[in-house]
Formats: C-alpha cells, structure tokens, sequence
C-alpha cells in the first residue's frame, strides 16, 4: 500500500471489509487523523464494485445528521478511488459486544436513542443502510454512537440497482425482504436489522444461526422468532412483545420507526416490567349462565369491516369508591371529555363488586352538544367482576325502585352484542346470560341496536339484516345491491334519521324501514326523499353526535397519489342544504403509527362530543388506540390494558364508559372484552375484562365488533 493517497499520509490499517480495506490516514491540510476507505486493488475491474463504492460517497456526503460519519472528502488515484471519512476512536458496537456479551435495556436505550434519529432521518431521504450491523455502529472519543458504512446503501425512491446480486448485505442481519431480493426494500429492511442487534445485546447471542450463510438466511424466511426468555428468564413479557414485533416476517408489523423502538422500550424502562416480574393478564371465567342457539336457528351480528364503529371488546368496569372531594374534582375532569391527567386516589380505596341481576340507573341522557353528564357517585363505584357475589352490596344512596332488568345497568347501557365466530351473541354487562342470536356464519358487520331495542342490526355483503333479540328471527332491512360495497347503515340517537354510506358517498334519509327497503336501485336511491347527500368522495363507517346535528364519517382520500382513510366531520343540521365540513383528521392533526404505510383505519368510534378513538392495523387488524380530541386538535396514543393490540371501540349511551376489545400480541390470544370509566383510562387500574363463555372469541384476527343497548325503563 502506498505511503500516500492524495494528499493524505497512510499510517496503519483499521480494517477490511466485503468492499474496501480502512486505513487511518493524516490530512496535513487540517492537522487531523482521518480514516480512509480504499478500494482493493484486485477489484479495481469490477465495475458492479466500484459503483458500489462511488455510490456510497454520494449517497453519505448528501446525508447532514451528528450521529452519521461525515464524509470529509472523495477522490482518486491513479484508478483507484478512496473515500475520507472522520476518524471514530471509540471503536465498534461489534467491539464492545465482543468484550461484554450481554447488555441491559437502560445501556441500550442510551446507544439506540443516539442512533434513532439518525436512521429515521435517512430513511426520511428515501435512503436504505442495508447492512445495518453492529461493526458499522461505531463511538467517537466521548462514547457517542454513530452510523457509518452506507456502501450498499440505495436510493429507495428512485430505485436505482446495480447489474450485481440485489441481496447484498450480511447474512446474520438481513430482513426477509432483503433475503428475497424483494426490489422494493424500504427504511423498516434497516428496522429489522436494528432488532437483530438488539436480540443479539439482550442475550449475547443471534436469534438465528446456521452452519452456512444460506442456512442463516432461510431462518430470516422461515424460522420462528425465538423468546428471549428461553435465553434469559429474568426478561419480561413486554421485552419479548418488542423482540416479536420488531423482527416481524411482514415489514408491515413492525415499528414504523427507529424512534418508535426506542420510546417502547423507555417505556419498558419507565414502567418497571422489565423483568419476568410482571404479571400474566388474568384468566378469564366462563358465566355460569349460557344459552346456544341450536344450529338451525339463522342469526348474525352487524359489523362492518370498513366500519369506524368497530368492535370494542374489552370488558372492564373499574369498581372505585371516590372519597372526598379532591378525588370526586379529579375524576369529573378527566370524564369531560377532555384528555386530562385524571386524578385518582391513592389510598386504599374501596373495591366494590357489582353482581347479577343489579339496577343501576344511569344519568339521563338528553341529545346535546355539551358535555355529558357526571356519573353519579354509585355509578363511579360499580365494577363487574366475575367473581363477584350474587347480593350486591348496597351503595349510598340507595337507588329509587324502578324496572328491573335482566342485569346491571352500566354507562346507561344494560346488553352487550358482539361476535365471535361469524354469529352474533348477546349477553349481560357482567357477562351473565350471554346467548348465541345466530348460527348462520358469513360475515358480520356494523352491529347496532334499533331504536325500540328488540333487534341486533349488521351489514352481512352489500345488505343490512336484522335478528331479534327473543324469537331469533333474521329479516332483511335494505340491500345496496347497486354499489361497490355497503360500508354502514348507523341510525342517530334520537331514532329518526339513518345515514347510509357506500362507495358513492353518504346520504342521510327518514328512519322508516318500510321507505328504505324499497330502495333497491342507485335510480331509487336519487329519487329518494333524502335529507343530505354527500358524493364528493368514498365513504366507509359513520358515527352521529349525541344531538344529531354533526355526522363523522371515514372517507377514501387521494393524498400524494395515494388512496387514503380520512376521518371528516360534517354539520348536517339543515335538511337540504350541502353538508359543511368542521374538522378532518389525522391529515396534518396528528400522525399515526404504521399509517404512512397502511393509511387505513381499521376502528373509528365517537363519543358524540369531542373524543374519537381511532386504530391502524399493526397485527391482526387490530393497533393502538389514538383518542383524538377535537376540541384541542391533539392526539394521544392511550394503553389501558397493555401495549398491543386494540379494536372494537364503543362508549357507553352516556358517553361516560369506554368499551374495546383487546388482544396481547404477546401470547397470540383471542380478544378479551373491557368496559370502564372513561376517566380512568391512563389510571393504570387492573381491568378486569368481562367474562366470556368458553370457546368464545379465540380466533386472534376476528373483530368481536361491541355494541351496547341503551337502557330504556
């Protein structure tokens, strides 16, 4: 090697790699060390090389970040190029593994947090590391981390590939997609390759190892994640859900960002559950009470796949006895509406459990845009255990004789629909008497009560059907035969309008079944005497304010060339005139995690004032829960059970209870149902969820699709 290139000293060699040795060099020009990347000599003549490593000098001298090896200066001599890069004394991640073996996740939160933005702001210039690894993590003096070796590295946007073998990289880290030479790679490739060195860090050991390098990249196709657990014990449940998640086969399941690992384990970090100290969810006690419908009765549950209103299977109704007034003002803050820290008490407070049957009457609820009313102090200490004894214990005060239903009275809502299994089933709030409608499988969407409460309505194809509670009996409301598709059929509070949404827009008409089932025809549904029409653009799930006088409607919106679901409200308070547009999100409100590659909004609920909650697929179509207010025009992601996943979001008719299905990712579980103050929801309170039969809601990717009945005396 000669003593200079360019006009720099050669003083020692550093490393080799697959493509170029790394010397250490002088620049006597600015009285420093650099490192030098040169291209070996015997691959000067392959051209697939040398643009490889050209390319690696445009792409890294064009990416500005701290925590990136900036590139110093790039030449040539005498045919052989080099590249002159900041000298890292610190040595490698690859160095520091190999003297320690294992790290704890607050070390690797300091290491990842500092190579976060770094990656993210790469992939945000449409560039791919692709050899994402821990020789190419390397510190500076003062123990700083930084990513270096772009070499392979490509413009995703503009897909540029060499004539060369596209799945470059090192076999250990490579994604699945980069193992199939997929030409489409993008930034979560690199993700992936940040969850093998974080597997590797936990455990001091690969998740997967082979006896040859084709061997290891088959297990990147086929293989199992492994548990950490198995390796170390003392890792909890919550380290083992990032490990799944981040190394999902579908890049579609992973984080969608760097930053968004880091933030989960911090939170990991924060929440204490790093350790397999934390506790498994609780099991779940069939009711006693259980009725099946013999397999010749027919019978469905409404739900609607394109529907907003999605199921909210998680039952759970905290039983807390508020004592004193600063409690009582904490809590009736943090049930406005607003999204405000609640404030619960902190001192032994007392449990009460609610049994079946149980009258608990609700708040009256009259249609109006304020917020609404306070659950009373009874009501605030109801919670449905399925443990709980048949007497209930008495409350002060004593609630007034009045008709007693079948069981509690919760939220102002006394049953539960739901499905499981493709049939719809409806049960008591504590889960006693559940009861199976249908029997006639096929798809279930939408599911909401009628008016008069006798008859579960869904949408099954392009129809609405309706079962009734006591005979079982199914009959067809309205089919849209016409249309792509029926997205919902969402009738408003007060009974008297319905608004029908398809794929050529939204109209609102008279609730009067014996009109509507004669729409049989686009023709008919023109002619029809409808209240508003709205065409201007696709529309999915629909959701009614609590006076009728506002519509909140899922939208196919075209941004940036592509189809996606935008959330719209819209007064429609004057029959006739145009609908008027006050609000659309996430848009440019708030972003979404997984929404940038799958703009789709898999739930959508409202509580009729200024709460919506929302969800993005991130495994089996169910995601995090986003409560968007609409007053603030902020968003939060809300985690009341655990971190993954959610759907199935319902409030209470008097907007004081929230209900969602929730399935842990963790253990490939079916869904459970919870139903509690809304209030309480960043509480951190043990939610019980409501109990279930047996063999109820086990299948992981099915929507149980909630909806409650509003109480009627």
């Amino acid at each position: 090697m000669a003593e200079m290139i360019g006009r720099y000293e050669i003083r020692g060699e550093i490393g080799r790699g697959g493509m170029a040795t790394v010397v250490k060099g002088y620049d006597p020009q600015f009285d420093r060390e650099v490192a030098i990347k040169i291209l070996p000599r015997e691959l000067l003549h392959n051209q697939m090389f040398r643009a490889r490593f050209e390319r690696e000098a445009r792409v890294v001298a064009n990416l500005e970040h701290p925590a990136i090896v900036p590139v110093y200066d790039f030449g040539e001599q005498e045919g052989q190029p080099y590249l002159v890069m900041r000298l890292m004394s610190g040595g490698s991640l690859r160095d520091r593994m190999d003297e320690r073996g294992k790290f704890t996740i607050a070390e690797i939160v300091e290491i990842f947090d500092g190579l976060a933005p770094a990656l993210d702001y790469a992939h945000q210039q449409g560039i791919v590391h692709r050899d994402l690894k821990p020789g190419n993590i390397l510190f500076d003096q003062h123990g700083r981390p930084y990513l270096s070796d772009f070499g392979i590295a490509k413009l995703a946007e503009a897909g540029a590939t060499l004539t060369g073998d596209s799945t470059i990289g090192t076999p250990a880290y490579m994604s699945p997609e980069q193992v199939r030479g997929d030409p489409d790679l993008d930034g979560r490739s690199d993700l992936y390759s940040l969850g093998i060195i974080l597997f590797e860090m936990l455990t001091g050991r690969l998740p997967f190892e082979a006896n040859s390098p084709t061997g290891q990249m088959m297990k990147h196709l086929t293989a199992p994640v492994p548990d950490v657990r198995d390796i170390d014990e003392s890792l909890s449940p919550d380290v083992q859900w990032v490990i799944e998640r981040i190394l999902a086969k579908s890049r579609d399941e992973r984080f969608e960002s760097a930053q968004a690992l880091v933030d989960e384990l911090r939170s990991i970090l924060r929440s204490g559950h790093v350790t397999g100290a934390f506790a498994a969810l609780s099991t779940k006690k069939p009711p006693a009470s259980v009725r099946r419908t013999p397999a010749s009765t027919p019978s469905s549950l409404p739900s609607s796949p394109m529907r907003g209103k999605f199921p909210v299977w998680g039952w759970v109704v905290p039983v807390v006895v508020l004592v004193g007034f600063g409690a009582f003002w904490g809590v009736q803050k943090a049930v406005s509406g607003r999204l405000e820290t609640p404030v619960v008490p902190t001192a032994n407070p007392a449990v009460v459990a609610a049994a079946s049957p149980t009258v608990l009457s609700p708040p009256s609820v009259t249609p109006t845009s304020a917020p609404s009313p306070m659950p009373t102090a009874t009501e605030m200490a109801v919670a449905v255990d399925s443990l709980a004894s048949p007497t209930p214990v008495p409350l002060s005060p004593t609630p007034e004789p009045s008709p007693t239903p079948s069981g509690p009275v919760i939220g102002g809502a006394d049953k539960l629909a739901f499905v499981s299994n493709n049939d719809i089933w409806v049960m008591n709030l504590d889960g006693s008497d559940a009861e199976q409608l249908t029997s006639t499988g096929g798809s279930k969407e939408q599911l909401q009560w009628s008016p008069d409460g006798q008859d579960v309505f869904y949408i099954t194809g392009r129809c609405v059907l309706a079962v009734n509670v006591e005979t079982k009996a199914e009959r067809t409301i309205f089919c849209a035969n016409w249309s792509d598709y029926l997205g919902d059929f969402e009738i408003s509070p007060d009974g008297s309008q319905v608004v029908i949404t398809l794929k050529d827009g939204f109209f609102i008409l008279p609730y009067d079944l014996s009109a509507i089932s004669q729409i049989t025809t686009k023709q008919r549904l023109t002619a029809a005497d409808k209240c508003i029409s709205y065409t201007d653009a696709p529309a999915k799930e629909a959701a009614w304010s609590r006076d009728g006088k506002q519509l909140a409607v899922v939208t196919v919106a075209t941004q940036s060339g592509r189809q996606v679901d935008l959330a719209q409200v819209f007064d429609v308070s004057r029959c006739g005139a145009p609908p008027i547009r006050v609000d659309s999100f996430p848009g440019e409100r708030f972003t979404m995690n997984n929404y940038s590659r799958n703009p789709t909004l898999v739930d959508f609920a409202w509580n009729g004032n200024d709460l919506f909650a929302l969800a993005v697929n991130t495994l089996n179509n169910f995601g995090e829960i986003y409560i968007y207010n609409a007053t603030e025009k902020k968003a939060e992601i809300k985690r009341p059970v655990g971190r993954c996943c959610y759907r199935g979001f319902e409030w209470s008719p008097d907007g004081n209870y929230f209900m969602l299905a929730f399935q842990d990712s963790r253990y490939g579980q079916g869904a459970q149902l919870y139903y509690f103050i809304y209030g309480t929801i960043d509480a951190g309170g043990n939610f019980k969820p409501i109990p279930l039969p047996a063999g109820v809601l086990t299948n992981a990717r099915e929507n149980p699709q909630p909806a409650l009945r509003p109480y009627k005396p």
